[in-house]
């Protein structure tokens, strides 16, 4: 069986981000990071992370990035470590029927 994907919105620069996708890994899921520019994250590149490069301000492309992506591979969640994308990363779950924070409460 294929590991399910945990997409990670954008990341934190301060070293959270790299703290989301190594505990996902260590709890057996796939940590995708979106991102508009997967190079502000240098731990990205350095651990080996799955990328996927989309305009993270459209959120037309980006539900059409998530819907491709659990149409191909099982998604086990969408969250964020930058607390700019977290209303945005609970919607996407929402669109997904995937557990999280109401996009409206946060």
């Amino acid at each position: 069986m294929t590991a399910p994907l945990l997409l990670l919105l954008e990341s934190n620069t301060t070293g959270t981000g790299r703290q989301f996708a190594a505990r996902a890994r260590d709890l057996g899921v796939v940590p995708v990071l979106l991102s508009a520019d997967p190079g502000r994250y240098p731990y990205a590149a350095e651990d080996g992370l799955r990328t996927v490069v989309v305009d993270t301000s459209d959120g037309d492309a980006l539900r059409s990035v998530v819907a491709g992506l659990a149409a191909a591979e099982p998604v086990a969640g969408v969250l964020s470590s930058s607390e700019y994308y977290v209303a945005t990363a609970a919607a996407l779950a929402a669109d997904l029927g995937l557990p999280g924070p109401s996009a409206d409460a946060v």
